[in-house]
């Protein structure tokens, strides 16, 4: 932390549930620099993905103490709505911190601050990645034992284990039939991985819930 601002370990994000035709929320536990660094998600329900909020929204960061983020949307919300505020700060120096030869502590402080909230973000980011690329690496473990089946299936199907008399071409269209339904959940699992690079996992549930796909 700094003397101006509290900087504790936080993911810097925050989840609410809507109440009936709910329009403001927060203020957040966790300080922002620009109404610029705040994206907003929102969803229906947590078993959907986060999405572009259906009506505009504005971050105020004056109330009720500078820093802390409030945001509200132009229209009332759904009872039940799930409503994700995280920091996404795009660091740059917009100021400098020495001035005729000396430092200007407030000036560095400040810029100090932005740094590590953006290294907060940075690594709450980098860890849902990580996750989704584990998540990657199991469907295509799991996709390749599939395949090793079906092709055990089309080489050596007399090691199949069908009653004599089964084996027909009802079967190996029903097994053929089964892999496909296999390998289009799996294309739609990884499609889902790649969506939420974009967003966020679909499990964040709390501030401090790093998320996982």
């Amino acid at each position: 932390m700094s003397t101006a601002n509290s900087l504790p370990r936080s993911t810097r994000q925050s989840v609410y549930t809507a109440l009936p035709a709910q329009a403001v929320f927060g203020p957040t536990p966790w300080l922002a620099f620009d109404p610029l660094d705040i994206d907003v998600r929102t969803r229906p329900s947590d078993d959907v993905p986060w999405q572009v909020p259906p009506v505009a929204w504005s971050a105020d960061l004056s109330s009720p103490r500078a820093g802390f983020v409030t945001v509200a949307f132009a229209a009332g919300l759904a009872a039940g709505t799930r409503v994700l505020v995280q920091g996404r700060r795009v660091h740059g120096r917009i100021t400098d911190v020495t001035r005729g030869g000396a430092i200007v502590t407030a000036a560095l402080e400040r810029e100090l601050d932005m740094q590590a909230a953006t290294l907060q973000e940075l690594r709450r980011d980098t860890d849902i990645v990580g996750d989704a690329f584990g998540a990657f690496d199991a469907e295509v473990a799991s996709a390749a034992a599939s395949a090793a089946t079906a092709r055990a299936y089309a080489t050596s199907p007399y090691e199949v284990p069908v009653a004599e008399g089964e084996r027909s071409a009802l079967h190996w269209s029903v097994v053929s039939h089964q892999f496909a339904t296999e390998a289009e959940a799996w294309a739609a699992s990884v499609g889902g991985i790649i969506h939420d690079f974009g967003l966020l996992s679909e499990d964040v549930t709390s501030e401090e819930d790093w998320g996982t796909l």
